[in-house]
């Protein structure tokens, strides 16, 4: 008899953690190369996993989607070919598309055409205050 010893939702993390490859950058899975674009890669997936998690939450998912991304890919082989076909990860529902879109730009093949993290941060920004001042308006 086996008997979990972690949560459910603990059990998904080590579970992920030990699937590295599943967030990982092309760049990475092809040479193991880190770097701040790498980063950004990993940032977008992060994203769409806590929206994807939110989903599951919320029940606004479909039961077979899985917050593990690339779930129904079993290699890096296949992995790297879902990518260089340009298919990504799809737009959880309760995920606003600005950013979705933002998450897309992350996950660019070259890593040239990635945002910087600075971008990331400045369209974070500026959608809170116009949020902010959309809300003020409104009182």
């Amino acid at each position: 008899m086996v008997v979990g010893v972690f949560p459910a939702h603990l059990q998904t993390l080590t579970y992920s953690i030990n699937h590295h490859r599943f967030r990982s950058s092309p760049e990475i899975i092809i040479d193991g190369e880190y770097s701040n674009a790498s980063d950004v890669w990993g940032f977008g997936v992060l994203i769409w996993e806590m929206f994807t998690l939110l989903d599951k939450e919320l029940n606004e998912s479909d039961e077979e989607v899985s917050s593990l991304p690339y779930h129904q890919l079993s290699s890096k082989e296949e992995i790297l070919s879902y990518l260089t076909q340009r298919k990504r990860l799809g737009q959880p529902k309760s995920c606003p598309d600005w950013i979705y879109e933002m998450m897309l730009e992350c996950w660019a093949y070259n890593t040239e055409d990635r945002l910087k993290c600075e971008d990331i941060e400045h369209r974070i920004k500026e959608q809170v205050q116009s949020t902010t001042t959309d809300e003020d308006q409104h009182e």
